[in-house]
């Protein structure tokens, strides 16, 4: 189907004969020729094609996230992509929560870089908030934020807590379930005290008010979020293929 994949297999194997065969250095190439000649195709499923199986889907699962900055697409196209490559794999293996994750702690890159140092705490994306006695995944002031990407009846619980404490809950989740978040406040007769936000225009909003909607300054100011993403990924959890890998073009 692809020629020049046959090919450049081919020559590994013979440049190779007498060596160990890398399979995942074969892969690394591969995929850096497959964007090279076509950025639209996906690589782990090419590769699939004419490599194992359960090697190629090893090899992508243990890789970062890519977060690709094209000028012709809005940045909110770009997280959906990410989005997309969260969710995929997370089909791959069941009981993960990388979207999760990459939400709460891409909030927590935000906050942190328009925030003075020290004005809230991050936690793991694993950390529940009752062991930790927090009321929200971040708490700033009088503010409760709340991240997830399936609001439910046990949040709006959570945000009847901080209500009756006097806070404000702010609930940030991705963007097609933010008419599920409304309408759970809404039957808990609480439209008007929880803000819910989409977790793309949040931080599209931010970028390009600090890129002062310039947009060649805008790729700057995002990868800047991903920076300090990645930093935090490095601080609060185990797993690095929780990190971004951010590609402007």
């Amino acid at each position: 189907m692809y020629n020049y994949i046959v090919d450049y297999i081919e020559q590994y194997d013979r440049n190779n004969s007498d060596e160990t065969f890398d399979t995942y250095f074969l892969i690394s190439e591969l995929t850096k020729i497959i964007h090279k000649k076509d950025s639209f195709l996906n690589a782990e499923e090419v590769l699939s094609y004419y490599l194992d199986e359960g090697t190629v889907q090893k090899y992508f699962r243990n890789q970062p996230f890519t977060l690709m900055a094209d000028p012709s697409k809005t940045i909110g196209a770009s997280l959906d992509e990410l989005f997309e490559q969260a969710r995929k794999r997370q089909k791959q293996n069941p009981g993960t929560q990388y979207l999760g994750a990459i939400l709460q702690h891409l909030v927590a890159a935000k906050l942190s870089l328009i925030l003075p140092p020290g004005k809230f705490e991050i936690h793991g994306a694993s950390v529940a908030d009752s062991p930790t006695e927090r009321s929200g995944d971040f708490v700033i002031n009088n503010t409760i934020i709340h991240c997830t990407t399936a609001p439910g009846e046990p949040l709006i619980q959570k945000c009847k807590i901080n209500i009756r404490a006097g806070c404000l809950p702010v609930i940030i989740t991705i963007f097609d379930r933010v008419k599920t978040a409304l309408d759970l406040a809404a039957d808990a007769d609480l439209n008007s005290r929880i803000e819910v936000w989409d977790i793309q225009q949040f931080l599209a909003t931010n970028i390009n008010e600090h890129s002062m909607f310039d947009n060649t300054v805008r790729n700057t100011k995002l990868a800047d979020i991903i920076e300090r993403y990645n930093a935090i990924i490095d601080e609060t959890e185990t797993d690095p293929s929780l990190r971004i890998e951010f590609e402007a073009k």
